[in-house]
């Protein structure tokens, strides 16, 4: 009987050696990792007895090490693909660890130029792992989770032109089925967009959020300005989720 676990070794080892790795890996480690740049790691995989490559990065953070597959993730590997040099592009990538109950989650901050970036979120705790896009030339500013976690809340902000204040935007994340939830009220699409500067935002139950802005009649340059220079009068909006 000694030959048939020699072929059950033969053959797991086989399937390990061609299986690709998950869209995201994490593995805790001991050292700190501070101030690491990204490495874009080539894996080597056997198929078919043919060598194939896959591209992995690898982001060293306190207290752990993230791997991201490229092959899993089209939107990165395109970017990379597409840029002139990318290991410049991977150094000046970031990984933020998100602090979510029960939730393995990051978010990759890339394509940064003028202190706007794009932001991808990333689920490590699926089977298989998962990405999403989920803003474009923006500064990430703030997460929050909704009571029973499974929606999360972002705000990014960018730049108003000849204005000393942020224009933000909000977009919610159904964390079940991974998607951005779809706001059909008009009234209400206005957070969604980069239209009004936030003063607070909150989540008031599971499917309810609130937002304060500025108590002006439209959020334009010369209004908000001197609104700037007022006692700040602010007014709430509810918000209910479709």
């Amino acid at each position: 009987m000694k030959w048939i676990g020699s072929f059950v070794l033969i053959i797991f080892f086989l399937v390990a050696c061609s299986e690709e790795s998950p869209t995201i890996t994490k593995i805790d480690s001991s050292e700190n990792n501070i101030n690491q740049k990204p490495a874009l790691i080539e894996n080597e995989l056997e198929e078919n007895n043919d060598e194939e490559k896959e591209l992995l990065l690898e982001f060293k953070l306190p207290n752990e090490i993230v791997t991201i597959n490229l092959e899993r993730v089209g939107i990165l590997k395109n970017y990379l693909d597409g840029v002139e040099n990318s290991q410049i592009e991977i150094n000046n990538m970031n990984l933020l660890p998100l602090e979510i109950p029960n939730e393995t989650l990051y978010l990759l901050e890339f394509s940064c130029q003028n202190n706007t970036c794009s932001y991808l979120l990333l689920d490590q705790g699926n089977d298989d792992g998962r990405s999403l896009l989920i803003a474009d030339l923006a500064k990430y500013q703030q997460l929050i989770p909704s009571p029973d976690n499974d929606k999360l809340l972002f705000v990014f902000s960018r730049n108003s032109d000849l204005a000393d204040y942020e224009k933000n935007r909000t977009i919610i994340i159904d964390m079940n089925e991974f998607i951005s939830i779809h706001i059909t009220n008009p009234n209400d699409k206005r957070f969604f967009e980069y239209q009004w500067p936030f003063e607070h935002i909150t989540w008031k139950d599971n499917t309810t959020v609130t937002i304060t802005i500025p108590e002006v009649l439209e959020p334009d340059s010369s209004l908000l300005n001197a609104w700037l220079q007022s006692e700040r009068e602010t007014k709430t909006h509810t918000i209910k989720l479709d």
